[in-house]
């Protein structure tokens, strides 16, 4: 179904752009932000391939442009990017550097780089860097801003990091349990943050009670995620649920009742499908 057609008269209004004095942003402005992913694929300046990337609801994308789950995504995504952001960015500058693992469709790149940051991706999918490409020059056309973002098209583990240095904060959205050994990577990340670095993981919980039965996967819970970084002196600054409150809720009961409800199981990584872990490099 294209959720777009009902979306027509919407998609003629203009984009959010963030300045940079609106980080760190708020759940409500992320609602505008990511309301620019309908603009977005109602513009037709995409390729067929590129487009159907941006709308398909299996994604990270489709779930907020279907209307049916976008009130769950907003609770799910927008309050957690919230969080990263005021995290990662809230004490950026000009020569502030983040990685971001397993960047995909460049969602949260591109945002970064509207902050002023550096930013480079690393994704081994060419579909989605190229896609990258074409939201940065759209971006770069909308804000009026040159947009410092770089992308890797390769193996995490088999990159020549040295050649970028070390970086002021990592983000791993949907992408840390897929980098195996899951131990190999938390060690890269140790090498490649600075002294005071931070990093952010959104993840699959299979600690959880519905993951350890309907989705098991051989993965690191997430407090052996935060006992592996306190072996190499990270401070945690905060582990949670990411969501407790099943997405069909959403499209039947009132968001503002059942994101108190959400954020008090959320509590629990016993009840959340997903966790979200933010830590520090000593």
């Amino acid at each position: 179904m294209n959720y777009l057609k009902s979306f027509s008269q919407a998609a003629a209004g203009s984009f959010y752009i963030p300045k940079r004095d609106d980080f760190p942003l708020t759940k409500d402005k992320l609602n505008k932000w990511y309301s620019n992913l309908l603009r977005e694929a109602s513009l037709n300046n995409y390729p067929e391939w590129a487009s159907g990337l941006l709308q398909d609801n299996k994604n990270y994308y489709g779930k907020y442009i279907d209307p049916g789950t976008r009130q769950f995504f907003l609770n799910h995504f927008a309050r957690n990017l919230a969080e990263t952001m005021a995290f990662l960015i809230g004490r950026s500058d000009a020569d502030y550097k983040i990685l971001e693992i397993g960047s995909g469709c460049g969602n949260q790149l591109v945002l970064m780089a509207l902050s002023g940051a550096e930013v480079i991706g690393c994704d081994v999918r060419q579909d989605v860097c190229d896609l990258v490409e074409k939201r940065k020059k759209l971006y770069e056309e909308i804000s009026g801003r040159k947009l410092n973002i770089s992308l890797v098209r390769e193996d995490v583990f088999k990159v020549n990091w040295e050649q970028f240095g070390k970086f002021d904060a990592i983000n791993f959205l949907f992408s840390f349990n897929n980098l195996k050994p899951n131990e190999k990577m938390l060690q890269l990340v140790e090498v490649l943050l600075k002294p005071g670095g931070r990093v952010v993981f959104q993840e699959t919980n299979t600690s959880n009670y519905y993951n350890r039965i309907f989705r098991k996967r051989d993965a690191m819970t997430p407090r052996q995620v935060a006992e592996a970084l306190r072996k190499v002196n990270f401070i945690i600054h905060s582990l949670k649920g990411g969501y407790a409150v099943p997405p069909v809720f959403w499209r039947i009961l009132p968001g503002n009742m059942l994101a108190h409800i959400d954020q008090v199981l959320c509590k629990s990584l016993f009840m959340s499908p997903s966790y979200h872990l933010m830590a520090e490099k000593i």
